[in-house]
């Protein structure tokens, strides 16, 4: 993909910008994206694949929370830190986002 291409990712001239954009104020409570995180959000919504890396508190989580939140079905983050997944779980639940975790701790559950 070339620069130009992966620029045009930085817009808000898509078909899901209008809910994006909902989401990010209505359930994030937040006014604007960080660096690269328009982009990341603008590729997963078009279903492009991405490998992400950014320093530790760069807003990398919203680049898969929003998404999810803005999605049909369900998204599958993987993480190897059980603390992370926990602050996750509790901050997505208390903006009201449905999500559950897997862990080696999570007991089995029958139906």
């Amino acid at each position: 993909m070339s620069q130009q291409e992966v620029q045009r990712y930085d817009g808000t001239d898509f078909p899901w910008s209008k809910e994006v954009e909902r989401h990010f104020k209505d359930s994030f409570h937040l006014s604007q994206f960080r660096p690269l995180q328009l982009r990341a959000i603008n590729l997963t919504m078009a279903g492009r694949d991405l490998f992400l890396v950014m320093p530790t508190g760069r807003g990398k989580s919203l680049c898969y929370q929003l998404p999810a939140a803005c999605s049909h079905g369900f998204t599958l983050v993987v993480t190897p830190l059980v603390s992370l997944m926990e602050d996750q779980i509790m901050y997505l639940k208390s903006t009201d986002v449905p999500a559950v975790m897997l862990n080696a701790f999570s007991t089995k559950v029958t139906t």
